[in-house]
């Protein structure tokens, strides 16, 4: 995990939410939103670009990427029983 806060350390974000609230980070979920605009877990709209690993934060590849919808998203993160 060193790499990981090495990597978003290193380019002034203190912390990783600090990046994932960044221009920086807005711009590359944009950009693959468009690229790929489906879940990839139910095929609904996806609207939400989820890290699958923190290795190469924030120089991501698109393999450390995945494209979900707000549900599938919060199941990831075992947070289901709050969208209810």
């Amino acid at each position: 995990m060193k790499t990981f806060k090495t990597g978003w350390a290193a380019i002034g974000f203190k912390s990783y939410q600090d990046y994932l609230y960044s221009d920086m980070w807005q711009e590359k979920q944009k950009i693959f939103l468009s690229k790929y605009p489906f879940c990839k877990d139910c095929g609904r709209k996806a609207t939400i670009v989820h890290h699958t690993n923190y290795e190469r934060v924030p120089q991501e590849k698109e393999s450390d990427l995945r494209a979900l919808c707000f549900r599938c998203h919060q199941k990831r993160h075992n947070k289901w029983e709050e969208i209810y």
